[in-house]
C-alpha cells in the first residue's frame, strides 16, 4: 500500500477479469476485506473502484479495521472462482502462520533489554509545528 492508501492490484484484477469501469464494492468480513463485482444495496457496502493502472484505493474505514498505516504491507488474494479478492494485513497473515508469541522463561511481560546501542544519536527535527495554543486568560 503506498502513502495515499492504493494498492496496486493490477495483475489480480485482470485475473478476475475487473477494468477501471468495472462496479466494485468492498465489505468487512472478520479480519479481511472482501472486494467484489457489484453496486452500493446497503451500508455494509462500500463502492470502491480501479483506477488507470489497477489501484485500489481503500477507504478510511478499512484502514481502520485491518489497523494500517500508510506503507504496510497488505496480502490480496484473487478467489477467481468466487470472482472477488480478498485483503488481510500482512502482519495479521504473519502472526498466523507463526502462531502466537511465547515469552522465554515463562516470563509475563516481553524482554525490554536493549539488543544494541545506537551508534549515532538521532538528529533534532527541523520540522517545528504551525500551530501553538495559547492558554486562557
Amino acid at each position: 500500500m503506498d502513502t495515499q492508501h492504493r494498492l496496486f492490484v493490477t495483475k489480480v484484477a485482470a485475473e478476475l477479469g475487473w477494468t477501471p469501469s468495472t462496479a466494485l464494492v468492498l465489505t468487512i468480513a472478520g479480519g479481511s476485506v472482501v472486494v467484489r463485482p457489484g453496486t452500493q444495496t446497503g451500508p455494509e457496502l462500500t463502492p470502491v473502484r480501479l483506477d488507470a493502472q489497477g489501484r485500489l484505493r481503500l477507504p478510511t474505514r478499512v484502514l481502520a479495521t485491518l489497523d494500517l498505516q500508510p506503507s504496510d504491507a497488505v496480502l490480496a488474494v484473487g478467489l477467481p472462482q468466487l470472482g472477488e479478492l480478498r485483503l488481510f494485513a500482512a502482519t495479521d497473515v504473519a502472526q498466523l502462520a507463526t502462531g502466537p508469541l511465547t515469552l522465554p522463561n515463562g516470563a509475563d511481560e516481553p524482554d525490554t533489554r536493549v539488543a544494541a546501542q545506537v551508534s549515532v544519536p538521532a538528529r533534532a527535527s527541523r520540522v517545528r509545528a504551525a500551530f501553538k495554543p495559547v492558554a486562557p486568560a
